[in-house]
């Protein structure tokens, strides 16, 4: 007796003969299943029939950063305000670069403003009456001290007196102080200042001092505001100071200007 095939059975059966043809059809024709075609016969999708149909994704290419001009960089030149090699006009360039080194901090013009220049192991006495010449402040208020000198301002009353003195002068007051670079001095440096409380600091630094000890003697004085950079002459790397983010003032006897400072390193690449 033959059993009459259920509803299941004959899907399946019309299912598999569907298949069947339609392959054998693709075979006969030589051409590849569509997408629409398997849904259309109701056969399943085979991981090998899939057809990717996402649309293609752009290729990213990195744009090329330009390279720091090498030669700039060994002379101690920042990378961030080094141009790059290929640039036509160097000179141009590299004084645009300098144009955004941190400025000089402002004298007010107030009563009782004092200028402290540090001398840390160089002579702070000739920048001190350069900046004398330049804000016109007489030389009777240009105070060339020694640390002998110095001394007495280390005691609180001595160093209040000093420091009512200046209030009453329209004009700045400039002290200088030449000391060395131990560690002894510098810390008294720092007690003197904190004494008289001087509006301005600026350090008196020898270019052919590491940079990383220039940091050092200024953190141990307690922070500077600007640089007078002296015997940058007899160092390959004149410009390695820029990296401490401290306003150069004074490049030896002059204005510490971008285009001061330009000279200064093309003509290092020009010999």
């Amino acid at each position: 007796m033959t059993t009459a095939p259920t509803g299941r059975t004959r899907a399946a059966k019309r299912s598999g003969s569907n298949k069947t043809s339609t392959r054998g059809a693709t075979a006969r024709t030589g051409t590849s299943t569509s997408v629409v075609d398997l849904v259309d016969e109701g056969s399943a999708i085979e991981t090998d029939d899939v057809i990717d149909l996402s649309p293609a994704r752009p290729t990213r290419t990195t744009p090329s950063v330009p390279e720091p001009d090498p030669r700039l960089l060994a002379l101690g030149l920042p990378a961030e305000l080094t141009p790059a090699t290929a640039t036509a006009d160097l000179r141009a360039a590299l004084e645009q670069r300098l144009s955004q080194l941190p400025p000089l901090p402002a004298v007010p013009r107030t009563r009782g403003v004092v200028i402290a220049i540090v001398g840390v192991g160089a002579d702070s006495d000739a920048p001190a009456q350069r900046l004398g010449d330049e804000l016109r402040v007489g030389r009777d208020r240009v105070l060339l001290q020694t640390p002998e000198a110095m001394s007495a301002l280390a005691q609180p009353g001595d160093a209040d007196a000093f420091r009512r003195s200046c209030r009453r002068r329209s004009g700045p007051t400039i002290v200088s102080c030449s000391i060395g670079s131990g560690r002894a001095q510098l810390q008294w440096a720092r007690r003197i200042l904190g004494r008289i409380e001087p509006t301005i600091t600026w350090a008196v630094v020898d270019a052919s001092v590491k940079v990383e000890d220039v940091a050092h003697r200024v953190e141990t004085l307690g922070g500077v505001d600007a640089i007078a950079l002296t015997g940058v002459a007899d160092t390959v790397s004149p410009a390695a100071i820029l990296a401490l983010g401290i306003p150069v003032g004074r490049i030896g006897a002059h204005a510490a200007t971008p285009a001061l400072w330009t000279d200064v390193l093309m003509e290092r690449l020009e010999r």
